[in-house]
C-alpha cells in the first residue's frame, strides 16, 4: 500500500487514485494478497467531504483530487 499512499495508522492508507483503471489494479493486487480473514475497506470521499476534512489543528487534510482510504 506504501506504493499507492500515505500510511495515516498503522493499517490505514489514504491513497489518491486518478481514474477507475487505477482502482481497479490496485483491488486486484489485494485480491491476490488476501485471505478470507483479511478485512480490506474502502471508502470512497465525495469532493465535499474532502474539503470538510481536517486534522486536530483545523489544517486541512485532503487536498487530493480523489481519495480512497483503505
Amino acid at each position: 500500500m506504501l506504493r499507492y499512499g500515505n500510511r495515516v495508522q498503522y493499517s490505514v492508507f489514504e491513497v489518491m487514485l486518478k481514474s477507475q483503471n487505477e482502482l481497479n489494479v490496485l483491488l486486484n493486487k489485494l485480491r491476490k494478497i488476501a485471505d478470507e480473514n483479511t478485512d480490506i475497506r474502502l471508502y470512497k470521499l465525495c469532493e465535499n467531504c474532502r474539503e470538510a476534512s481536517c486534522d486536530l489543528n483545523g489544517e486541512r487534510i485532503a487536498r487530493m483530487p480523489a481519495v480512497v482510504i483503505v
